[in-house]
C-alpha cells in the first residue's frame, strides 16, 4: 500500500498548485474583461481572496481541510471561496492513486497499464528498467491528468479551453503516449486527427442548425485526448464523456426543477463538454481495455 499512498499525497499537493493556477487564471480573466483588453494580468493575478484578496494561513492554507475548516468561506470577509480549492486537489489525489494502482510498481518484465490492482499492493520493489518504465508512465500519467484538470475546472467556470493548456497538452499526449505508454505513433495520431475530425463535424452540424454545441476549444481539446486514447479508445472515450454528460444534465435540471439551486449561484442550462471529454478520456487511459470487453 506504501506507493498508492505516497501517489496520493503527491498528488494531494499538486492539485492545490492546480487551484492555485486556475484561481490565478480566472481572477485575471474577469480583471481583463473589466479593462476590456488582454492586459496580461490573468497570469500574475493576487492569489488570496478574490473580494478582499486576504491571504490564508495557518490552518486555513491547509490542502482540502483549510477548505473544510473554514466551511468553504473567506475567513476574514466571509465570501465563498472557489470550489477549485476543494475539488482540485481531491480529483488531483484520486487520479494519482488510480494511476499508481495501475502503473507502479511493476511486479514483473512486461507488466504495465492494465495489469490489475495486486501489481500496486505488494511490498516495495528495488529500482529495475522495468520500474524505471512505470516510474515514467506514471509521471506521464500525471503531467497529462495536471493539464486535463486545470481545463476542466477553467472550462466550467467560464466555458473556455485555454489554447496555452489544450495546444501544448496535445504535442505532450502524444510524446507520453509514445514514449513511456508503448503506443504506434500512428495510432496516437490517428486517434488525435479523427477525435478532433469528429467533434468539428458536429460544431459544423451544430451551426447548420443555428446554435452552438461544440466548442472550438473542445475540438482542440480532442486532439490532446485523442493522442492519449488512440484510434481504438475513441468510442471508449466518447461513451463514458456522452453518458456522464447526460446525467449531470439530468441532475442539473432536476436541481433546478426543485428549486434547490441557491439564488446567488443557479444552476446553469448550458453545460460545458470539456469536462467530460476530460473525464472520458482518463477512465479510457485507466480502463479502457476492460471497459470495451464489457461493453462488447
Amino acid at each position: 500500500m506504501l506507493l498508492p499512498i505516497l501517489a496520493g499525497v503527491i498528488g494531494l499537493l499538486t492539485g492545490c498548485m492546480y487551484a492555485a493556477v486556475v484561481n490565478r487564471f480566472l481572477a485575471g480573466t474577469r480583471e481583463d474583461a473589466h479593462a476590456g483588453a488582454l492586459t496580461g494580468s490573468r497570469y500574475r493575478p493576487h492569489s488570496g481572496c478574490r473580494a478582499c484578496r486576504a491571504r490564508r494561513h495557518g490552518r486555513y492554507a491547509l490542502p482540502v481541510l483549510g477548505y473544510l475548516l473554514a466551511r468553504g468561506r473567506c475567513p476574514a470577509c466571509g465570501t465563498s471561496l472557489p470550489s477549485a480549492n476543494l475539488l482540485l486537489p481531491v480529483a488531483s489525489c484520486l487520479w494519482a492513486v488510480a494511476a499508481a494502482v495501475q502503473v507502479l510498481p511493476v511486479a514483473a518484465p512486461g507488466s504495465g497499464i492494465g495489469s490489475g490492482v495486486a501489481t500496486a499492493l505488494g511490498p516495495l520493489p528495488g529500482f529495475s528498467a522495468e520500474m524505471g518504465t512505470a516510474l515514467a508512465q506514471w509521471l506521464g500519467l500525471m503531467a497529462v491528468g495536471a493539464i486535463l484538470l486545470m481545463a476542466s475546472a477553467i472550462d466550467m467556470e467560464c466555458y473556455l479551453l485555454p489554447d496555452v493548456l489544450t495546444l501544448p497538452g496535445a504535442v505532450f499526449a502524444f510524446i507520453v503516449s509514445v514514449l513511456p505508454m508503448g503506443m504506434a505513433p500512428e495510432q496516437a495520431l490517428l486517434g488525435s486527427v479523427t477525435g478532433a475530425g469528429l467533434l468539428w463535424l458536429m460544431q459544423r452540424a451544430y451551426r447548420l442548425l443555428g446554435t452552438e454545441g461544440v466548442g472550438t476549444g473542445d475540438v482542440k481539446l480532442m486532439l490532446m485526448l485523442g493522442a492519449l486514447s488512440g484510434l481504438a479508445g475513441l468510442p471508449v472515450l466518447f461513451t463514458v464523456a456522452a453518458v456522464s454528460a447526460l446525467l449531470f444534465h439530468a441532475c442539473a435540471s432536476l436541481a433546478r426543477l426543485l428549486h434547490l439551486a441557491a439564488a446567488a449561484r443557479p444552476v446553469r442550462r448550458m453545460i460545458p463538454f470539456g469536462p467530460f471529454l476530460s473525464l472520458g478520456g482518463m477512465v479510457q487511459v485507466l480502463w479502457g481495455e476492460r471497459l470495451a470487453a464489457w461493453l462488447s
